[in-house]
């Protein structure tokens, strides 16, 4: 019995010992199937995703590019209005005008997952916003008979510039996206294709390694049959999902056999090609590509001459005159070789008609707003020339017949002031102050339109020097007004502009002596301090104060607090210290001043230079 026991053991032991190494390798086969099968899955789904991301990028980059040629074509028809009344100039604008906003609208749904770009177009929407909103006010103030002034086509020109700088931004990160999803393109299929190639090697390495261990002992060949079963029903559901994936993927995908015939094709490139599938099975690789092009049979014939991989082959198909028919090609190749033998080549097709046309289109929007950019600037140019022949008028024109108004009430008060009645030398006293006051309207009006155009040019400044001469400058208005300023020095010096700093300072000390309360000597404090490449010039006065909620638009033009009768002034003088300020690259705000008053605080730019030398 024992004898009979053992000898039923040996068959048992011996089965048991052959069994593991087909089973062992069936089933790190079909793991490495399975992951081959996972990667062609997410490749599939990330060539398509990625394809999409490019289509509709090139769609954002569109609908920028419209969106600033219609924001120029409105700009340029309310230009031509303003110069010629034509009424189709009028038109044209409020065409253009209506057509922005609603394209601004469309950027924001198909940029809504990207946060970079909705805050770029929350800036360029108010930008653009507020742009409309002053061409509209010019077009409104032509049509009273009013001219626009100086400050308002400035503050425009600034919002222009504002808008294309934000548009910019706008089309340098769509390139950017567009760069890398172009990327993630080509790189998605390359993974496809090698996923495809390796799936396929895998399972013919399957069966070979099988067949090989099944053969090394015909006894072990019925313990494996059900195993064997097994994996190839679980070898053709894999099989079943890979080419059901192969044929139904947008790129067309074929294969080339050692013949050089294709052996198999899916759908797409079938369609490509423009005949059925069966049609195409063992023909020449070459004549089913040639309809779609001279450069994809070049590209083969490269991959037959020298055995290596030919990717990224761009070509198109365009018959004469019907340039609409025209399609486009990216295609790549990939030899499968052994040894010296080429054992078969792999063909990877995608249409790229979409976004060639994008692309073209995206051409020809660009040279158009070239061009209307160029006439712009000639009619802008041409507008400038006119507002500086305007401002010549009234620097030597205007000015001469207010001078001799002045004289003549001057005169008129001087010698016959005995034989006029009181109303009559109290109107003629109004005449004069009147006359004063336009005259040196029109004078910082001019100064804030030389301040606004001239060339800039920056130096060293010492701060204490500019302190100096804006005290000389003054010396009449501060004895008259019993004035004591008091300067902390040393002061530190600045690049800037010696010219402009001694108008700012004269323009804020000048105020700082103005605005005070009756029977109040003024009192001014002149401070500065540097923080690293920045210095921070303080001038407080003793005065009435501005309340906070005054504190941003007492810096536009003309705008005042208190009426000429208790404090005279054009309501101009602190919009030339902002102007002034931000032509040399700084910033002036006012600050809060314990005890009253007010604090204003220049911020510019430190002179180069050792600290000892600025102060």
């Amino acid at each position: 019995m024992a004898s009979a026991d053992g000898m039923r053991g040996k068959p048992f032991m011996k089965k048991f010992t052959l069994r593991p190494p087909v089973t062992i390798a069936t089933i790190l086969s079909l793991l490495v199937l399975a992951a081959a099968l996972a990667v062609l899955a997410k490749g599939i789904g990330n060539q398509s995703s990625a394809f999409r991301w490019v289509v509709h990028t090139r769609e954002v980059l569109e609908n920028v590019q419209s969106t600033i040629a219609h924001t120029s074509e409105a700009e340029a028809s309310q230009r031509g209005f303003l110069l010629t009344g034509s009424p189709g100039f009028l038109a044209s604008y409020r065409q253009a005008r209506d057509a922005v906003l609603p394209q601004v609208a469309e950027l924001r749904a198909l940029t809504s997952d990207n946060p970079r770009q909705q805050a770029y177009l929350r800036d360029f929407e108010g930008a653009v916003r507020r742009r409309f909103d002053m061409l509209d006010r010019v077009l409104q103030e032509k049509q009273a008979g009013r001219a626009p002034t100086l400050a308002t086509l400035e503050s425009g020109l600034q919002l222009k510039g504002r808008i294309l700088a934000v548009a910019q931004q706008i089309r340098a990160e769509e390139q950017r996206l567009l760069h890398e999803r172009q990327v993630r393109v080509e790189e998605g299929r390359r993974e496809l294709i090698a996923a495809f190639a390796t799936t396929g090697a895998m399972a013919v390495a399957l069966v070979v390694l099988l067949w090989v261990l099944s053969s090394r002992d015909a006894g072990r060949l019925l313990a494996r049959a059900q195993a064997l079963a097994e994996s190839e029903q679980a070898l053709r559901l894999r099989l079943a999902q890979i080419e059901s994936i192969y044929r139904a993927v947008p790129v067309g995908l074929g294969l080339v056999d050692a013949d050089l015939r294709l052996a198999e094709l899916n759908d797409a490139l079938a369609e490509a090609a423009g005949k059925p599938k069966d049609a195409l099975v063992g023909v020449d690789p070459a004549r089913v590509l040639a309809p779609l092009g001279e450069g994809a049979a070049v590209a083969l014939n490269q991959v037959l001459r020298e055995r290596r991989q030919v990717g990224g082959v761009e070509f198109n198909t365009e018959a004469g005159a019907e340039a609409a028919k025209r399609r486009d090609w990216l295609a790549s190749f990939y030899p499968v070789v052994e040894g010296e033998r080429l054992e078969g080549i792999v063909i990877a097709l995608l249409e790229i008609t979409q976004i060639k046309d994008a692309q073209r289109k995206l051409i020809e929007a660009n040279q158009m707003l070239e061009q209307r950019v160029e006439e712009r600037t000639a009619r802008i140019a041409e507008a400038n020339a006119e507002l500086r022949a305007f401002a010549h008028t009234v620097a030597h024109d205007l000015r001469a017949p207010l001078r001799n108004v002045e004289g003549f009430a001057t005169a008129l008060l001087e010698d016959e002031a005995e034989r006029m009645s009181g109303d009559g030398r109290l109107f003629a006293e109004r005449i004069v102050a009147a006359v004063v006051r336009m005259d040196q309207l029109i004078t910082d009006l001019l100064a804030y339109s030389r301040l606004s155009r001239a060339e800039l040019r920056t130096e060293r400044v010492d701060l204490g020097a500019v302190v100096k001469t804006v005290q000389r400058d003054l010396e009449t208005q501060i004895a008259d007004s019993g004035a004591r300023l008091d300067v902390g020095h040393p002061l530190p010096a600045v690049q800037g502009n010696a010219t402009i700093l001694v108008q700012v300072v004269a323009n804020l000390v000048s105020n700082a002596i103005k605005f005070v309360e009756r029977d109040v000597a003024p009192q001014v404090t002149i401070t500065g301090t540097r923080d690293g490449m920045a210095v921070r010039l303080r001038i407080g006065d003793n005065g009435i104060g501005i309340a906070p909620e005054h504190r941003e638009h007492v810096f536009g033009v003309f705008e005042r607090l208190h009426g000429h009768e208790r404090f005279p002034g054009t309501g101009i003088g602190l919009a030339i210290v902002k102007k002034g300020i931000e032509r040399m690259g700084g910033t002036v705000r006012i600050c809060d001043r314990e005890g009253g008053g007010t604090l204003f605080e220049l911020t510019m730019r430190a002179a180069d230079g050792p600290r000892g030398a600025d102060g």
